[in-house]
């Protein structure tokens, strides 16, 4: 028997978008994350976590 499956991810196609880099507007690439998770198997604060661990590896 498998498993549940606990979370899924998906990620957006890279886009230019404009931001503020060292207080001066600026266009950066930037793409959206999104976590979809079973909070019946898994905490949120975890999902957090990863996400975190991802945009500081991107």
């Amino acid at each position: 028997m498998d498993p549940p499956q606990v979370a899924l991810v998906g990620f957006g196609r890279v886009v230019d978008r404009p931001c503020v880099v060292g207080g001066l507007l600026g266009v950066r690439p930037v793409v959206t994350v999104t976590l979809s998770a079973d909070h019946r198997a898994t905490d949120g604060a975890v999902g957090a976590h990863y996400l975190t661990a991802v945009d500081h590896l991107l």
